[in-house]
């Protein structure tokens, strides 16, 4: 994705892609100055609640998309974790209505890295 917009070797570095780590405001402007520049920007995280409501929150300010953040997303990357601590308050997620459903049921995170 970021290639595809103009940085990669050679070009200057890319803004730090999960703007959740470090809330600076400047790192939510540029991503939004990649979006106005036609980059698709993409959102990927774990299956939490406060995840879920940080990825509503930067979808909504920069034009992201949910990248494989879905209720069957979810339920696969539950898959064989039966246990682990509870995804804290969960709320709904703008872009699938039916994600909150599986998360209140299983009652446990899911990870946004594959197995």
């Amino acid at each position: 994705m970021l290639q595809e917009s103009g940085f990669g070797p050679g070009h200057a570095e890319p803004p730090d892609p999960k703007p959740h780590r470090n809330k600076a405001p400047d790192r939510r402007i540029d991503l939004r100055l990649l979006a106005d520049q036609g980059a698709a920007l993409r959102y990927h995280g774990d299956f939490d609640g406060a995840v879920i409501r940080i990825a509503a929150y930067v979808m909504e300010k920069t034009g992201a998309h949910p990248w494989r953040m879905t209720a069957a997303d979810y339920r696969s990357a539950i898959v064989g974790n039966a246990h682990g601590s509870r995804p804290g308050r969960i709320t709904g997620a703008p872009w699938d209505p039916e994600l909150a459903e599986p998360m209140a049921e299983h009652d446990i995170p899911g990870s946004a890295s594959p197995t």
